[in-house]
């Protein structure tokens, strides 16, 4: 009889950064209770001592992972923090320290008005140039993108606007156009502090597509939005390098 072999997966650094020896002596620990339950059968006896001691070793190291992943991700939130604040000098200097690759070759660069410039320094100062330029204020009356000319433009544009909008009062939005929006919602997206996702929306769509198409139409009607609909949360998450951020 052929004995079949599995090979074992290579252990990934990179997807568990917070591993540490203490976790790895607690699922060893783990591994072998489990092992020891698995020749007794796998009893699942509350009272078994074997059963009891598997489940106990189980607890401890998933109370150990989370303590350890927590720990790692509170001090990798600090570090974002703390680099936020420092200088520009002090965080290129943090980021040359920590590089794991090479240097990039000498020819690379980055060209300001034709000439190349490679080190940290030349390309601070070019960038500090080109920015000063971009945006130092320009006085050509010919130039309609000037800041003067630009400004009045659209505070005209926004007078006129505000001055002449005036509400439908015969729009109406239609519950099938709502209905149809909600379809398009993605799914599989993390809800907000109403615990409300897409997947709510869409299964409820054919019900309150009418009550939202009402709300809607008076909204257009009236030209008022609810100060509540303005607001919104916005949290910040960390995404670690190569992951989507979406």
């Amino acid at each position: 009889m052929q004995t079949l072999h599995f090979r074992r997966k290579k252990y990934v650094s990179d997807l568990k950064p917070y591993w540490n020896s203490e976790l790895t002596a607690a699922h060893d620990s783990m591994s072998l209770v489990r092992r020891e339950w698995c020749r007794q059968g796998r009893p699942r006896d509350a009272t078994g001592q074997a059963f009891s001691a598997y489940k106990t070793a189980k607890r401890e190291f998933r109370r150990l992972h989370r303590k350890c992943l927590n720990i790692y991700l509170s001090n990798l939130n600090n570090e974002i923090d703390r680099m936020a604040e420092v200088d520009s000098h002090k965080f290129w200097k943090m980021v040359n320290a920590r590089r794991n690759r090479n240097r990039s070759s000498l020819s690379s660069g980055i060209k300001f008005d034709g000439t190349t410039v490679r080190d940290r320094d030349s390309i601070s100062d070019g960038w500090y140039h080109y920015f000063r330029e971009l945006f130092q204020p320009h006085h050509d009356p010919d130039d309609v993108h000037s800041s003067d000319t630009w400004e009045k433009h659209v505070s005209s544009e926004l007078d006129f606007i505000v001055t002449n909008i005036k509400p439908d009062p015969e729009v109406r939005v239609l519950p099938e156009t709502v209905d149809h929006i909600i379809s398009t919602c993605p799914k599989r997206k993390a809800g907000g502090y109403d615990n409300l996702q897409y997947e709510h929306l869409i299964n409820a769509k054919h019900v309150i597509s009418p009550v939202l198409a009402n709300i809607y139409t008076w909204m257009l009607r009236t030209g008022h939005v609810p100060d509540s609909m303005k607001r919104g949360v916005i949290i910040t998450m960390h995404a670690q390098r190569g992951e989507q951020t979406s």
